[in-house]
Order: C-alpha cells, then structure tokens, then sequence
C-alpha cells in the first residue's frame, strides 16, 4: 500500500534497503528501491506507523545522513551518466539544492554530529573519452564541507589509497575504510591482449550456447519421469564499494569460519585524529558505525565486532552482512 494502491509490482521486482538513518526521536529513515523507483518511508518504532515521503523514477539517492539538529537530509544522488552528486534534502524529503556538481563521484556523505553545519563524503574524478565513455576513476578522498560557508576542505588523499565511508565522532576524530586504489583504465596491452584472444572468447562463446540450448530443449525428453539432477547455483556476486566480490570463491574458505571475510586484510578501518595522526584500527572491514560513547563496530561480512579502547569482541555472526548501522535508541 505504501506504493500506492494503482501500483502494482512484479514479482520478479526485487526490493531493498539502501541504506538507513534514525531521526534522534524513536524513529528512522529508509530508501527502499527496485532501481527501477527509489521511496523515502519514516517508521516511528513507538507507534510502529510507517509514512512513505516519497517514491520516484528519476531520483536516484543512495547514501544518505539526517541531522536532526538540522532536521535536513544530505544524500548521494546517481546520475544516468555515471556521476554522482550531493543533495540537501528537508524532513520531508524534497530537494532544497544541490551541493556539488561536476564530472566527478561524491557519495556517502554524513553529518559531522558535533558540529551539524559540516558534513563529509567521499569523492573522485572521472576520466572520460571524446565521446564521452567513463574510461577511469580517481583515487578516492575525503572531504569536509561547510553548510554555512560553502568551503570545502580536502583531509585524506593519496593516490595509492582509496578513502572510504568516512565518519566523526564526537571529538571531531574521522574514520573511515582505506583500501590500495586498482585503476580501472585500460591500458595499450590489455587492449592488444582482448584482441588477439578474441577469436578464443568467440569458440568458447559458442560452446556455452551449445550447451545452453541442449540442456532447454535436448534434455527435457531424456530425463521425464526420472529424477531431477539438482543444479548448481549460478555465480553470485556482491558489490562492496564499487568493487565486485565473487562469493563462490569467499565462500569456499567456509572451512575456516575463524577466517572467513567478505574483503581482504587491506581493507583498513582507520582513524585520523583531529592531531593528524592515522592509525590503524582493524583489517578486512567492509563496513563500520560509531557508537555514542565514541566505540566501534564493524563488520567482515560475516561477523560483527564491538571494539573499545582497543579490545575487540564479536557480537554476532550471519551469512551476508552488506552494512552495519548504529542505534542510538536503548
């Protein structure tokens, strides 16, 4: 219902949670998308009513933070170009403007909870072709953006390292995931190396259709009546920051549950302090949250950890754990 009664939704649509935020009054904010459309809801958690602000096609936002000073959304929004940008949203989710804009990628931005006035994201470049094809993207780094003033701060860069999903706490300490930076250009060999095995791709190509046709319509006859072969699961693949994460090879080192992580060790939680100074908190981590009294969690994909003055526990283990998220809420 809360796509409105006229919808109506195929079955092979898909829905998700995108991300989510709290209100700082018993509720929070979530974008469900198909992306095919995207909504904002509201969900008080005493009365448990669930308010839908909006639901659109041609909006596309992904990461977002509510300041509840503020009562204002700040909200990483896709373009169908490849960029993104941010938005100022109100508590009612409609667009005051926009914050940035250029060829260029600005996402999971959040609220400094100190200071309401100043937000931080992540950002790089894009690099494209005459024609206007997305041929590379820049190191990612951070930055700090006044509300009040418009000025903006660069606090992490370095080309050898991608900056990820950075956070403040309290204190003004930011964190954020760091990760070696792969460039996705292609270089004069890869192109030569595609062209000369071309004709193998081609040979292999057709094979798999052979065997595709054979197994929808040659196959059907031979096993009537006898007992279905159980299929294996197709490929499955998992996105954590743009990168692709093959899950049937992750998931053969179930063996090992101890050791078991969705990203590898060079994904690092870090933190610079408001001294300057970076260290290093925990590896293989592809997604983190700060706590109220200024503790972490954060998660391999696998497992959630709680980490306080430098001591690690885990608190629960699942099967896919995409993201974390804090509640302020007892």
């Amino acid at each position: 219902m809360v796509w409105g009664e006229r919808s109506q939704v195929s079955e092979n649509s898909l829905f998700r949670f995108i991300d989510l935020v709290f209100d700082g009054n018993q509720g929070l904010y979530y974008l469900l998308s198909s992306y095919q459309v995207t909504g904002l809801f509201h969900y008080d958690l005493e009365s448990r009513y669930e308010k839908r602000l909006f639901h659109k096609n041609d909006f596309m936002p992904y990461k977002m933070d509510f300041s509840p000073a503020r009562r204002e959304f700040v909200a990483c929004c896709h373009e169908h170009d490849g960029s993104a940008n941010l938005t100022l949203l109100n508590v009612e989710g409609k667009v005051k403007h926009s914050l940035t804009a250029g060829d260029s990628r600005d996402s999971h931005p959040t609220f400094h909870p100190g200071e309401p006035s100043l937000i931080f994201y992540q950002t790089s470049g894009i690099t494209r072709n005459a024609d206007g094809v997305m041929l590379s993207i820049s190191p990612e780094s951070v930055n700090a953006m006044d509300l009040e003033s418009g000025k903006i701060t660069e606090l992490l860069d370095d080309p050898a390292y991608d900056y990820l999903s950075p956070k403040a706490d309290e204190s003004g300490n930011l964190y954020c995931i760091r990760r070696p930076y792969r460039s996705s250009h292609i270089t004069m060999w890869q192109r030569l190396t595609e062209v000369l095995l071309f004709p193998i791709h081609f040979l292999v190509a057709i094979v798999g259709f052979i065997n595709l046709f054979n197994h929808l319509f040659g196959n059907k006859a031979q096993k009537a009546g006898g007992p279905d072969e159980k299929q294996p699961n197709p490929q499955k693949h998992i996105h954590v920051f743009g990168e692709a994460i093959n899950l049937a090879k992750v998931l053969k080192a179930q063996n090992k549950p101890d050791k078991i992580s969705l990203v590898p060790k060079t994904y690092e939680l870090i933190c610079l302090t408001t001294e300057g100074e970076i260290t290093v908190i925990a590896h293989n981590v592809c997604s983190f949250d700060i706590l109220a009294d200024g503790s972490l969690v954060y998660s391999n994909g696998f497992k959630v950890q709680h980490t306080s003055s430098g001591n690690a526990k885990t608190i629960f283990k699942h099967d896919i754990i995409e993201f974390i998220k804090a509640t302020p809420y007892s």
